[in-house]
């Protein structure tokens, strides 16, 4: 989990600081997904997939279909990602670490456990 949340929270980092944030124009719909396409600065086209429940702040209340922000770094360019955020990078990163921390505790619980049969603590 910690690795996870490291993970994600780099990935952002790096998207905020060298990534190109572009509008993405909606192409289709798939079961269960909304399908964007967007064209990097030297005018290679990419998709970018959301979840169909998935909104954000930016969109107006509608069919979904509006255009969205998508920011992608220019390294990658085809790991585009919608409305990166320092809080939702930290909120994620929260939850990530919140079964770590219980699996943590639960470790150090079953030990004292263990220490206190043999007579240690």
């Amino acid at each position: 989990m910690i690795c996870a949340g490291v993970r994600a929270n780099v990935e952002d980092w790096r998207l905020t600081r060298r990534g190109i944030t572009v509008v993405a124009r909606f192409s289709h719909h798939t079961n269960k997904w909304r399908v964007y396409t967007y064209t990097t600065a030297t005018g290679q086209s990419y998709t970018y997939t959301t979840a169909t429940g998935q909104s954000y702040t930016y969109q107006t209340a509608g069919s979904g279909t509006d255009p969205i922000e998508v920011t992608y770094d220019p390294a990658r360019p085809g790991d585009a990602r919608a409305g990166v955020s320092l809080l939702d990078t930290l909120i994620m990163v929260v939850i990530l670490e919140i079964p770590g921390l219980v699996a943590v505790v639960g470790i150090v619980l079953v030990g004292h456990a263990v220490a206190a049969l043999w007579g240690g603590w």
